[in-house]
């Protein structure tokens, strides 16, 4: 295999500053080899349209492309056919399976409905109970309110304690009254 320089490598140190030369090449060759592109250009982009002038012509007036247009709208009607036959299965499988889904939903929802009303009915019977035991239970009326705060500060109730890991309860010191008084 043939050494090569890798395409990204630099240039050789000896061709680094040489500058090569450009052929000179007359002003009538240069003229000539002009005249000749375009004209081979020319002539070559009229072949391609009369080609496909020919070709247009042939596939719409051809006896064959008669036919092929004949044969296509025949699969057009006939694929037409089948799809309308398949729209209509495709429907009334539709309505069937909608008609099953709003039986189920139905059912789901008379359900919850009964589920719902039982539940309202057990929290009514819980709240009349409720009601039952709290007027059940004594009230301080207008008349005995005097009587209960009499009561209330004859027997002080002192609700300030601790109780540590052991279980031992500390109670708060007992102040006398007067300092209390004075506090406040």
């Amino acid at each position: 295999m043939w050494p090569r320089k890798p395409i990204g490598g630099p240039p050789a140190p000896s061709k680094l500053f040489r500058i090569p030369v450009k052929p000179v090449v007359p002003q009538d060759e240069l003229a000539e080899q002009k005249r000749l592109l375009n004209n081979y250009r020319s002539q070559m982009k009229a072949l391609q349209q009369y080609f496909y002038e020919q070709s247009l012509k042939q596939a719409e007036s051809g006896e064959s492309a008669q036919l092929k247009l004949k044969e296509e709208d025949d699969e057009h009607s006939r694929l037409m056919e089948e799809n309308r036959i398949e729209n209509e299965k495709t429907a009334l499988q539709r309505e069937e399976r909608l008609k099953a889904e709003f039986e189920t939903t139905r059912e789901r929802v008379l359900q919850s409905l009964m589920k719902k009303e039982k539940e309202e009915a057990l929290y009514q019977e819980k709240l009349l109970s409720f009601i039952k035991e709290q007027e059940a239970t004594p009230f301080i009326s207008k008349d005995e309110v005097e009587r209960a705060i009499e009561e209330a500060l004859s027997n002080p109730m002192n609700f300030n304690f601790a109780i540590d890991v052991r279980g031992n309860v500390y109670r708060e010191v007992e102040v006398p009254n007067e300092l209390k008084r004075d506090e406040i």
